[in-house]
């Protein structure tokens, strides 16, 4: 049975640590007694109650690196933002993922796969991966590609979302570094600061967030950068193809990109078809990598 965990954010934070293999969690103004997660009770939601506002934040704290494996929640180990006004912070931390085939990343807020919307105002901060053994991402075309800390959709018809200061070592295959598709979906709007992927990129994949961010939306990328390979067709060393479809916008400002391009169509930030249904402005970004493949750019791929 999945696990709900909830907290007031006016005088509570949720604390999580691990203990034999197991991430536990403790609720209150500092941590005490801490209350062990199954392996069975994944996912695993977080609400911030009572109904919170602007000055009520419940924090998601990483006390000490997290990790979540193939014989610990495996695939259904990952927690849900259940409310508005959440902030999921790393602390710097890192979230071990290991040998996962098919993971969907380790916090969800919204859902393409069940046409469900998202929250406003959830943060997500502070957090690095360690990719190891036989671990991937679900890149289920019939649902929502992933990334290795957020899941796709995220955002999803919710407005004022954060992804700050995260890292990504793992592969990308055809999903997001840090975030999956259609982050910012429908009305919702996602802003990406200071995030950074070192992980090699596949097909349709992206160093920070996967195809489509911005898809009747909008997404903001301020100063991230990309250190991988772009390997895949129509990748991008920060999104993925298809920047702003269906009228949505998504702007880049400040983004670098300096890992070699050497796939068809790809972009060392962006990849190919970005703003063709919709706006994409670049500002003050740049390319060092070296371009290697056909219709590929060192901002966009062809067909921008």
């Amino acid at each position: 049975m999945s696990l709900t965990i909830s907290g007031d954010g006016t005088s509570q934070a949720v604390y999580l640590q691990m203990n034999a293999g197991v991430i536990e969690y403790s609720v209150g103004a500092t941590p005490s007694t801490y209350t062990p997660i199954s392996s069975g009770q994944w996912p695993v939601t977080i609400n911030n109650t009572p109904t919170p506002g602007p000055t009520s934040i419940l924090r998601v704290v990483f006390t000490q690196n997290l990790t979540i494996t193939g014989t610990y929640g495996n695939t259904l180990g990952y927690f849900i933002a259940g409310s508005t006004y959440i902030t999921f912070d790393g602390s710097n931390n890192f979230i071990n993922i290991t040998n996962i085939p098919s993971y969907p990343g380790f916090i969800q807020n919204g859902s393409t796969a069940t046409l469900t919307n998202g929250y406003a105002n959830v943060i997500v901060q502070n957090i690095k991966t360690n990719v190891t053994g036989t671990s991937s991402l679900n890149v289920a075309v019939s649902g929502s590609r992933a990334g290795w800390i957020c899941a796709g959709s995220f955002g999803r018809g919710a407005a004022a979302n954060q992804i700050i200061n995260c890292s990504n070592n793992g592969a990308t295959s055809s999903g997001g570094g840090i975030c999956g598709d259609r982050a910012g979906t429908l009305g919702g709007s996602v802003t990406f600061t200071n995030c950074t992927n070192s992980g090699t990129i596949g097909t349709n994949g992206g160093g920070i967030t996967s195809l489509t961010p911005g898809f009747s939306g909008s997404a903001t990328f301020i100063n991230c950068a990309n250190t991988g390979l772009i390997s895949g067709t129509s990748a991008g060393g920060i999104s993925g193809a298809s920047a702003a479809n269906s009228s949505g916008s998504v702007t880049f400002t400040g983004c670098t990109n300096s890992g070699n391009i050497s796939a068809l169509s790809a972009g060392g930030i962006a990849g190919n078809s970005a703003g063709v249904s919709g706006s994409v402005t670049f500002t003050s970004c740049t390319n060092t990598g070296q371009i290697s493949g056909t219709g590929a750019g060192g901002v966009a791929g062809n067909s921008d």
